[in-house]
């Protein structure tokens, strides 16, 4: 979903959310969100699968910069597409231990049906013709229910902490990057043990222990559509014998995003020079104002190879502080103005 919230830098130690519709949860939208559907759901007619094959992981809500919403590394997920190693961000990454490519033990644990997702392939624009350049039409990530069962805490790296979360809390899983906009894309992997999402209610959005969570079931609730509301839940869970998951709000794909999302965001040009992170925290994303995937920290160095004139760089990161969440090679947009 293309975020419409402004952008913004918070310093790691904020626990307040950022601005911008990004890093609210809000209301959950109206209408029904029950049943599974075969094939991916209402999908868009053309495109690719869930999760293509250069995205390692998925993505999160937008905002500039930090706490509240952010991207930080992509699932596990094999070496792929388009550049980086493992997609849309980071190279390949170990999952947790506990059932699943996630590690989270979704009931029964196992590998995703693609007749549940839907057809393989790719689609949306890349700008300049780049790997992993993605704009939103590519994007259309939706979030799996789960909640907290041992207390911790959003993370930016597996040592930098935004905000604690206590037993009972909810926690949205992200699922893979989604460009045929499927209403079933499959969970995001692990990385190094952790998984990244939103916490519910607050809208921060970070990385968490996969040890600490546990599913928190099929049937109730609002939906878990994103950090701003403008995502979806997953509806039918392709892990599970596709089997609905229902919420009150937005479980379709199509509902939530739309496939001209994103066309007018490049028309830049393609560089190659060497940057350097200034805020403490800020969002890689999977597209400009979109979804985020990974958090870049100060200091680190970032290769620009591509930039948009509505302020938004293409890099990959060359030197990083957090090897363990953010690897070199990891690919996404960023703002032009946190760059020097």
């Amino acid at each position: 979903m293309r975020n419409l919230g402004p952008a913004c830098v918070l310093l790691v130690l904020s626990l307040a959310p950022a601005c911008g519709s990004d890093d609210d949860e809000g209301a959950s939208g109206t209408g029904g969100g029950t049943g599974g559907s075969l094939a991916g759901g209402g999908g868009w007619p053309s495109g690719g699968a869930a999760g293509a094959p250069d995205d390692g992981g998925a993505g999160a809500p937008s905002g500039g910069g930090a706490p509240s919403g952010g991207g930080a590394p992509s699932g596990g997920g094999a070496p792929g597409g388009g550049g980086a190693p493992g997609g849309g961000g980071a190279p390949s990454g170990g999952g947790a231990p506990g059932g699943g490519a996630s590690g989270l033990g979704i009931p029964p644990g196992g590998a995703e049906d693609p007749n549940c997702t839907g057809p393989g392939g790719e689609a949306g624009t890349k700008c300049g013709g780049i790997g992993d350049a993605h704009v939103a039409n590519g994007v259309n990530v939706g979030y799996y229910p789960y909640k907290v069962k041992t207390a911790t805490s959003v993370h930016t790296c597996d040592n930098r902490t935004l905000e604690p979360l206590a037993v009972g809390q909810g926690f949205a899983v992200q699922s893979t990057r989604n460009p045929s906009c499927s209403d079933n894309p499959p969970i995001r992997p692990a990385l190094n043990g952790f998984v990244f999402g939103y916490a519910r209610g607050s809208g921060t959005s970070g990385w968490v222990p996969a040890s600490a969570l546990e599913f928190a079931g099929y049937t109730g609730g609002n939906c878990a559509d994103g950090p701003a509301s403008v995502d979806f839940q997953v509806k039918a869970n392709p892990h599970d014998a596709c089997k609905a998951m229902t919420c009150t709000g937005t479980s379709s794909c199509a509902a939530a995003n739309k496939p001209t999302d994103g066309q007018d965001d490049c028309g830049g040009q393609t560089m190659n020079v060497t940057k350097t992170v200034v805020p403490n925290d800020m969002y890689l994303r999977y597209a400009p104002l979109s979804t985020a995937i990974r958090y870049v920290h100060k200091g680190d160095k970032v290769k620009v190879l591509y930039q948009s004139p509505k302020g938004w760089s293409f890099v990959e990161v060359s030197a990083t502080t957090c090897a363990t969440l953010t690897p070199n090679g990891s690919r996404g947009w960023v703002m032009t103005k946190e760059l020097q």
